[in-house]
């Protein structure tokens, strides 16, 4: 399962602003490094980001980060851990 929630206000001038945080839950069938990681393996992510509107411009821009974290029954991969950060930024012309 997954889950994401949040909120967007205009807090600025600039535009809209959203907020959100997110949780997830990956159990079995998850493949890693390109094989099979077996039953009993989970991933847990948890994230959180912001996304801001800039209407005078047409543009969005938006930072996002997530952690997923890996707990299997396979000692070779448990315990893992990634931290990933997504920024960018569009402009509709």
């Amino acid at each position: 399962y997954f889950v994401r929630a949040g909120i967007k206000q205009r807090w600025n001038s600039l535009g809209a602003t959203a907020i959100f945080g997110e949780y997830g839950l990956s159990e079995d069938n998850i493949i890693v490094a390109g094989a099979f990681a077996g039953a009993g393996t989970e991933v847990t992510r948890i994230g959180a980001g912001i996304h801001q509107w800039i209407d005078a411009a047409s543009m969005q821009l938006y930072a996002k980060w997530d952690r997923m974290e890996l707990d299997s029954n396979n000692a070779a991969i448990d315990g893992n851990e990634l931290d990933q950060f997504t920024f960018g930024g569009v402009i509709f012309f």
